[in-house]
């Protein structure tokens, strides 16, 4: 993601879950709810300009352009576009604002099992069940890949080693970045050990 959003990671990730009412709050002078703080936020640099650096608020905004060009919920168009055919056992929830703006930077639940169909179908170029559920283009590029959640949650793709793991944890910390040193530091060491 390299758009000029202003954006402060510490700050605005927890914002974005009081924006979107996701956890009781006080606060004040906000935006009430996902779609107002899109058309609210400001630049800090030129798009394009600046280095890559993670922005909920930008795959929110993707969200949103999804259903606006797919005519439909997110959760309907992702659903039916690509959950449906990774065999997916059962069905993946995701959270909404007040005004039922789904969450798609983050906050969707699924099983262990169902994530790791996900993570699998993408290490395998975007191929699942026999047919091509994303273009493999938008995955080649890709050797070593990890994306992580709050609280814990992992997926990574090790095509060195032709592994995928993924995690669901609980960590205290929302962030806690100490411990997803200690969790990367894990997976890699298993990644390197079925590599040997």
């Amino acid at each position: 993601m390299r758009a000029g959003t202003k954006w402060d990671y510490a700050v605005d990730e927890y914002l974005d879950m009081d924006i979107a009412d996701w956890r009781p709050h006080q606060r004040g002078g906000i935006p009430i709810g996902t779609e107002a703080w899109i058309r609210s936020a400001e630049n800090s640099h030129p798009h394009g300009t600046g280095p890559f650096r993670y922005r909920s608020l930008q795959t929110s905004v993707l969200g949103w352009v999804v259903q606006r060009v797919g005519s439909g919920r997110f959760s309907e168009l992702f659903a039916e576009e690509v959950w449906s055919k990774i065999g997916a056992e059962h069905d993946a929830d995701i959270v909404v604002d007040r005004f039922g703006f789904e969450a798609t930077n983050g906050s969707m639940s699924a099983t262990l099992r169902d994530w790791g169909g996900w993570v699998s179908c993408s290490s395998r170029g975007g191929r699942a069940m026999g047919q091509q559920v994303v273009p493999s283009s938008w995955l080649e590029r890709l050797r070593v890949y990890s994306a992580s959640g709050a609280n814990g949650q992992v997926m990574t793709i090790h095509h060195p080693s032709n592994s995928v793991i993924v995690g669901l944890s609980s960590f205290p910390d929302w962030l806690g970045d100490r411990m997803f040193d200690h969790l990367w530091a894990g997976q890699m060491a298993v990644a390197t050990a079925l590599q040997e």
